[in-house]
């Protein structure tokens, strides 16, 4: 018995403010607004350097509170960190996917542009051209830009929290970008801090 080869896409997503202030962990612990969230983030990403020098990258994000007590121990066992870090878990999407076969998107773009990033799947799928009344119904999608649609409900973040979250997930990023040779996601709110 064998199965058709399959596709996956994969739609990333800016890490920086989204990841943490739109998401409703840190503030039990942490307390809520900008003094949570960087009590929140300078402990996660410490706990995970810590990790990482000890374990490695790419154990620490596929298995990180299973090296020990210490990481088992840590609020949430830097999940929210983890989730970012799409460079760590390229090579097992790549194993099990030819190059072909796995499609990775900001998912930035598909918000900004929903029908044209919709269309660009339906495509790379190999699915028929859109009907009427699907399109009709793709364009109803509010266009807009995640980061800014979260800035506008919670305000922007503290220049300090932005600068530290994007230096934590410029080498992901640079990673990602390279592997895939696709400059777009280690540009903008992407890239290294500015």
């Amino acid at each position: 018995f064998a199965f058709p080869p399959s596709r996956r896409r994969v739609c990333s997503r800016r890490r920086l403010w989204i990841a943490f202030h739109s998401y409703g962990q840190y503030p039990a612990k942490y307390g809520q607004g900008a003094a949570g969230f960087g009590g929140y983030f300078g402990n996660q990403s410490a706990a995970w350097h810590s990790c990482a020098s000890r374990h490695g990258v790419r154990p620490c994000a596929l298995r990180f509170e299973g090296h020990g007590p210490e990481q088992a121990d840590v609020y949430y066992h830097c999940d929210q960190l983890i989730k970012g870090m799409y460079s760590a878990f390229l090579p097992e999407w790549q194993a099990y996917f030819a190059p072909e076969r796995l499609l990775v998107l900001p998912s930035s773009e598909h918000f900004a542009r929903p029908m044209r990033s919709t269309r660009l799947v339906w495509r790379w799928l190999g699915l028929r051209e859109a009907s009427q009344q699907e399109e009709a119904d793709a364009r109803r999608v509010k266009e807009g830009d995640e980061l800014e649609q979260t800035v506008r409900r919670h305000r922007e973040a503290p220049a300090h929290h932005s600068r530290a979250v994007r230096a934590f997930y410029a080498p992901f990023n640079r990673d990602l970008a390279e592997a895939l040779d696709d400059r777009r996601f280690y540009r903008g709110n992407w890239g290294a801090p500015s």
